[in-house]
């Protein structure tokens, strides 16, 4: 079994893939960190939860662009309550 590390914001995730997988994991993360870098930049430098979805969010559509999606009618999406916060 493969395995790489991953540095995204300040942090190091160590991750499991299958034998001579670990060069397209590395790519498919070098990019993810780009774009989630870029946006801190343009976020004046905050980075929270909410940097991260972000970055998911753009990847996301980058995706649903490419494959030809053009309408959100093939995502089901519920909305989510608001988790809970210990005070």
């Amino acid at each position: 079994m493969g395995q790489i590390s991953i540095v995204l914001n300040g942090r190091t995730y160590r991750l499991n893939c299958g034998d001579g997988e670990e060069q397209r994991l590395a790519a498919l993360a070098a990019y993810l960190k780009d774009k989630f870098d870029a946006l801190t930049r343009e976020s004046g430098g905050a980075v929270n939860e909410q940097l991260l979805l972000m970055t998911a969010l753009i990847i996301t559509d980058e995706l649903f662009d490419a494959v030809g999606e053009t309408s959100t009618s093939a995502v089901n999406v519920s909305p989510a309550s608001e988790p809970s916060r210990a005070s």
